[in-house]
């Protein structure tokens, strides 16, 4: 892939479902000065004046407006926006710095922080909740403790809750400086020093007094191939010979993550079919051969929160006849986005291509429809631990054994 600008590095195929406002703050308005002697943000970016009424109107806003005027990098961050609002594309997007970083730890599947979760109330107040045997948890802080501060800064409510992770979270081996309040309302001070963490994007268990194995993948990451075939090996060694793939609430991630684990149910063949901008032929993802679970019953689980990747992975199985599809339609994101690195940390992800199932069939805007159509609100049996989804992967399985 040729790179459009000297600043962006090697892109990433991603696939994952991003939320975007639908308001770009006019960003038109943010843009620099005409009146002034110094260069306008549009000179400083591209040597020329190219755009003459954003400029004009920049020197209005310059001249007149009463409020506070953004420094540069927030001018540029919102031309930015309103340039990619006007594609009406809503997952081409720029994010800044901080939920760039977050967003390569989850698709890295590593990360440097505390180990702890951090719960967010509606008022905005951090609480923490530490992992067992983690850098928090030995440095005494205990599930209900309340983040005031980090390395000297104080939280506020117009830090939003990624601006907190990001604080927190830095190389292993660095120090953070954490303000806490107790339960009995005093505060204290931790020092802890970050560990590398890895964020697991697969888990697995037998559904118990049964012979399924279930297999709930989170997200689509450089790591949910490894972890997925790890789990369905593991889950057929304690006996599993059924298995349901739970992809509720996955929003997605890699392209190619979801092409491996796809590879690990299918015998070869074909897993999605890509066209791309430019490319005449469609591209053909096949499946490599050799997985671990070539033979074995599958089910899979899907709701509306089951986007992009996962639905890959889905329509993959169905079409391919190795898997029936239990729950609701699917979200319905059919594209891919390059997702490029740029040279402040922030990142730019660019549709570039739509995918389609082995058959065909359009995903993009409409989503996956269920073999078997469940009722959120119907339960389940005491096997099924009450969830509706898992009742009805169970009359599947007995129905067809």
């Amino acid at each position: 892939m040729n790179s459009t600008s000297d600043f962006v590095k090697p892109a990433l195929l991603f696939v994952g479902v991003v939320l975007v406002s639908a308001m770009s703050f006019l960003a038109g308005l943010l843009l620099a000065s005409r009146f002034g002697s110094q260069p306008t943000v549009i000179e400083q970016i591209s040597g020329s004046v190219d755009y003459p009424i954003l400029t004009e109107v920049q020197g209005l806003i310059d001249s007149d407006f009463l409020g506070e005027i953004p420094d540069q990098t927030q001018q540029e961050y919102g031309m930015i926006r309103g340039m990619l609002t006007e594609l009406g594309d809503p997952y081409t997007v720029f994010n800044e710095p901080v939920q760039a970083e977050l967003n390569s730890d989850n698709l890295s599947g590593k990360f440097g922080g505390i180990g702890a979760r951090l719960n967010f109330n509606e008022d905005g107040t951090a609480i923490i909740d530490p992992f067992r045997e983690s850098p928090a948890a030995r440095a005494g802080l205990v599930t209900g403790d309340m983040l005031i501060g980090v390395d000297g800064i104080l939280l506020t409510p117009a830090m939003t809750p990624d601006d907190t992770v990001a604080m927190i979270r830095g190389e292993a081996g660095t120090v953070v400086m954490l303000v806490i309040q107790k339960e009995d309302g005093t505060q204290v001070e931790v020092s802890i020093e970050r560990e590398e963490f890895e964020i697991p994007s697969v888990e697995w268990r037998m559904l118990d007094n049964t012979d399924i194995g279930i297999l709930d993948i989170g997200r689509f990451s450089d790591r949910t191939s490894a972890e997925a075939e790890q789990g369905i090996n593991e889950l057929i060694a304690e006996g599993a010979t059924k298995l349901i793939v739970d992809l509720r609430d996955n929003g997605g991630g890699l392209l190619n993550a979801s092409v491996d684990v796809a590879s690990h149910f299918l015998d070869g063949g074909p897993i999605l079919l890509e066209e791309k901008r430019g490319a005449e032929d469609e591209n053909i993802f096949e499946a490599r051969g050799g997985g671990p679970a070539l033979e074995i019953p599958v089910v899979v689980l899907m709701n509306g929160g089951t986007a992009s990747a996962s639905e890959i992975l889905a329509g993959a199985l169905r079409d391919r006849d190795r898997a029936a599809l239990i729950g609701t339609t699917s979200f319905g994101k059919g594209s891919v986005q390059l997702v490029y690195q740029l040279s402040d940390g922030s990142s730019l992800n660019v549709t570039n291509a739509k995918w389609f199932t082995p058959k065909r069939a359009v995903i993009d805007g409409t989503g996956l429809a269920p073999n078997i159509v469940v009722d959120p609100g119907a339960g389940g049996s005491d096997l099924a631990q009450g969830d509706p989804w898992l009742e009805q992967a169970i009359q599947y399985f007995n129905n067809n054994s």
